[in-house]
C-alpha cells in the first residue's frame, strides 16, 4: 500500500498544501489519521480523481460541470481551478471572462474581466447574483466595445457614462448636469449616435428651445454641457471628427447680467420685515460678501476671534479650496453675540424651533426671504444681490477693485469687474467734476494771419 502525506499529495495533485487541507476538512478527499497525521492511499486518490472524469456524477454542481467541460486537465490546471470553486469561480470566454469572489460576509460578488480598445485589462464589479447574469453584463460590455469601434454608441448611453465616470467624480454640481440631461438634452439627442450629431442638430435644438420661451443664457448652459460631453467622448477615443458645439453657437450674456444693488433705504425696509434669524444672515452677508451656502455652513470652529479670521472650508467653498477672510469689528461683535446665544448646534446661524423648543441650524432662507421682500415692497431682489451690494459699497468708499476681488475670492479680476463691481451714477458724477476745474495753463491767442500777396509762390514750389 502506497501512502502519501499532505505534502506528497499536494505535489501529486500539483496544488498548494492549504488546498489539500481544505478538501480534507470538507471530507472530499479519502484519507485517515495515524497519530494525528493525515495519510492517503494513492489508489484511492486515483479513484477520487477518476470520478471527476464522469461529468454526470452527483457530487458536482452545474458550475463545476461547466468548468470541467471547458478545461479538464488533472495533472496541470484542472484541479487547481477546481480548488478555486469555493472562493473564486472563473468562466472563460477567450480573453474575456467573468469571475466571482467571496466577500467577508461569505456572499459571492461577480466581476467582469476584459480588454478595452487600447488593449488595457479592465476589471469591473457588477450587481449580478449568478454567473448567467454576469455573462449577460459581459456581453453588453463587449457590445459597447464593438459599438464604440463602429461608431454606433448612442448619445443617451454615453451620457450615463459621462455622469458616472466624469461628472460625479470631478464636479460637485453633477446633479445639475444630470437634470439638464434628463430634461432637455437626452430627449432631443438621445437616439442619435455620437458620430451622427452635427451642427445642424445643434441649431435645431437652439431654435426649439428659444421658441419654447427659454432665455438665451439658459440655452447657453445646455450648449456648454453638450460641448463638454462631446469633448469627453473625443478623449475616450470615440469616432467623432469634430465637436458639433462651437464657441460661435453661444449667445452673448451681457444683457442678462444682473446689476441689482440694494440701497440703504431698501436695506432698512428689508430688515424691518425680516425675522430675526434672517436678519442676522442678511447683516452678515452685507458685511462679508459671503455666499448663502457659505453662511449657512459656517461653524463655530471656523471663526478665530484672536486673529479676526473666518475660515471657509474646502468642502463648502465654491473654488474647492480653503480660504481665510478677515473680519471687521462689527462682524466680530455679530458673531460673538450669535455664538453666545447658540444652543447645542455647531453652526453659527440658528433659529428657534417652536416644536423642539430649542435652537436648530438654519438650512434654508427661501420662504423667509420671499416673504420679507414682498412685505418690504422690494422687487427683483435675490439673495445673491447682497454680494454685489457688498462689492459696490466698497467701491463707493474708494477701495481698490483688486482688493475687492480678493475679498470676493474670485479666480480672476474680470469676473469681479463684469458682474459685481458696479459704478453708481453718483460715482460717475463725482468723476467728471474734475473737468469743472480751471485749466492750469492758458491757451495762446490766435495770431492774425499775414496777407499773402503772391499766391502762386506760396502754393507751388519750383525745384
Amino acid at each position: 500500500m502506497n501512502l502519501l502525506s499532505i505534502k506528497d499529495l499536494a505535489q501529486y495533485l500539483k496544488v498548494h498544501t492549504s488546498t489539500v487541507y481544505k478538501y480534507v476538512k470538507d471530507r472530499e478527499l479519502p484519507g485517515f489519521k495515524i497519530g494525528g497525521i493525515w495519510r492517503f492511499e494513492k489508489e484511492k486518490i486515483d479513484g477520487w480523481i477518476k470520478k471527476y472524469e464522469n461529468i454526470g456524477t452527483n457530487n458536482l454542481t452545474n458550475k463545476e460541470e461547466k468548468l470541467i467541460n471547458k478545461d479538464v486537465n488533472h495533472n496541470e490546471g484542472g484541479l487547481k481551478k477546481l480548488a478555486k470553486l469555493k472562493g473564486q469561480i472563473y468562466s472563460n470566454r477567450g480573453y474575456n471572462k467573468v469571475f466571482s469572489r467571496k466577500t467577508n460576509l461569505g456572499t459571492l460578488r461577480w466581476y467582469l474581466y476584459f480588454y478595452d480598445l487600447n488593449g488595457r485589462r479592465k476589471r469591473e464589479v457588477t450587481d449580478a447574483r449568478t454567473e448567467e447574469e454576469a455573462l449577460i453584463l459581459l456581453n453588453e460590455a463587449l457590445q459597447r466595445k464593438t459599438d464604440k469601434i463602429e461608431g454606433k454608441v448612442k448619445f443617451k448611453d454615453f451620457a450615463e457614462d459621462y455622469i458616472k465616470n466624469y461628472a460625479m467624480i470631478r464636479k460637485r454640481s453633477w446633479r445639475k448636469d444630470e437634470n439638464a440631461l434628463k430634461i432637455s438634452l437626452t430627449p432631443f439627442f438621445g437616439e442619435l449616435r455620437l458620430s451622427e450629431i452635427t451642427s445642424a442638430h445643434v441649431h435645431h435644438f437652439i431654435s426649439k428651445k428659444l421658441n419654447a420661451g427659454l432665455k438665451k443664457n439658459s440655452v447657453n448652459r445646455y450648449l456648454q454641457l453638450l460641448r463638454k460631453i462631446m469633448n469627453f467622448a473625443k478623449e475616450c477615443d470615440y469616432e467623432i471628427k469634430e465637436n458639433p458645439v462651437k464657441s460661435s453657437h453661444l449667445f452673448s450674456e451681457v444683457e442678462f447680467r444682473r446689476s441689482r444693488v440694494l440701497s440703504y433705504e431698501e436695506e432698512e425696509r428689508l430688515m424691518l420685515e425680516a425675522p430675526q434669524h434672517l436678519r442676522n444672515v442678511i447683516e452678515f452677508a452685507l458685511k462679508t460678501g459671503f455666499r448663502l451656502g457659505e453662511i449657512l455652513s459656517l461653524r463655530i470652529e471656523d471663526v478665530d476671534f484672536e486673529n479676526d479670521i473666518i475660515t471657509i472650508r474646502q468642502e463648502v467653498n465654491k473654488s474647492g479650496k480653503e480660504d481665510r477672510v478677515p473680519m471687521n469689528s462689527n462682524t466680530k461683535e455679530l458673531l460673538q453675540r450669535l455664538i453666545k446665544e447658540n444652543g447645542k448646534t455647531d453652526f453659527v446661524f440658528n433659529y428657534f424651533n417652536g416644536k423642539r423648543k430649542n435652537l436648530v441650524a438654519v438650512k434654508s432662507v427661501k420662504s423667509g426671504w420671499l416673504s420679507a421682500c414682498r412685505r418690504a415692497g422690494l422687487e427683483n431682489l435675490q439673495f445673491r444681490d447682497l454680494r454685489r451690494t457688498f462689492a459696490s459699497r466698497l467701491h463707493e468708499k474708494g477701495i481698490d477693485p483688486l482688493i475687492i476681488s480678493r475679498l470676493l475670492r474670485h479666480a480672476s479680476f474680470s469676473i469681479s469687474e463684469q458682474v459685481y463691481i458696479k459704478s453708481t451714477i453718483g460715482m460717475m458724477r463725482e468723476a467728471i467734476k474734475v473737468f469743472d476745474e480751471k485749466p492750469l495753463t492758458q491757451t495762446r491767442p490766435i495770431e492774425e494771419k499775414k496777407e499773402i500777396k503772391d499766391f502762386t509762390s506760396y502754393s507751388f514750389s519750383v525745384n
